[in-house]
C-alpha cells in the first residue's frame, strides 16, 4: 500500500501526509508484534520463575524437616554416647581389677607352695 501511495506522489498528487500515516501504521504494526513476542516472553519466564520458587520452598520445607530429624537422631546419639561413658568406665576398673589380681596368682601361687614344702 505504502508503494501505491509512493507511486501517486510521483505524479505529483499531494499524498505525502498519507505516505507519513502508512508509514507511522506499519511502524506501529512492527511494534505491536515485538511487543506480543516480548509479552509472550514475559508470561513464559513469570510461568517458569512461580513453578521455580513453588520447587525451591518444597525443598526448603523438606530441608527444614530432614534437619529436625538429623538434631533428633544427633541427641539420641549423643545421650547413648553419654550412658556408655559409665559403663565403658567400669569395664576398664574391672579389667585393672582382674589384671592385677592376676599378677598376684602367681605371687600367691609360689608364696603358698613356699608354706607348704
Amino acid at each position: 500500500m505504502l508503494v501505491v501511495v509512493e507511486d501517486l506522489g510521483k505524479l505529483k498528487l499531494q499524498v505525502g501526509w498519507l505516505e507519513k500515516r502508512l508509514k507511522e501504521i506499519l511502524n506501529l504494526k512492527e511494534r505491536l508484534k515485538e511487543y506480543m513476542r516480548l509479552k509472550e516472553g514475559k508470561t513464559t519466564q513469570v510461568k517458569f520463575i512461580q513453578e521455580s520458587k513453588e520447587a525451591l520452598k518444597l525443598y526448603e520445607d523438606k530441608i527444614l524437616e530432614h534437619s529436625a530429624k538429623i538434631l533428633k537422631y544427633r541427641a539420641k546419639a549423643l545421650d547413648k554416647q553419654l550412658k556408655l561413658e559409665a559403663p565403658e568406665a567400669e569395664v576398664k576398673n574391672i579389667e585393672g581389677i582382674f589384671s592385677n589380681s592376676m599378677a598376684e596368682v602367681p605371687v600367691f601361687t609360689k608364696s603358698l607352695i613356699q608354706d607348704l614344702l
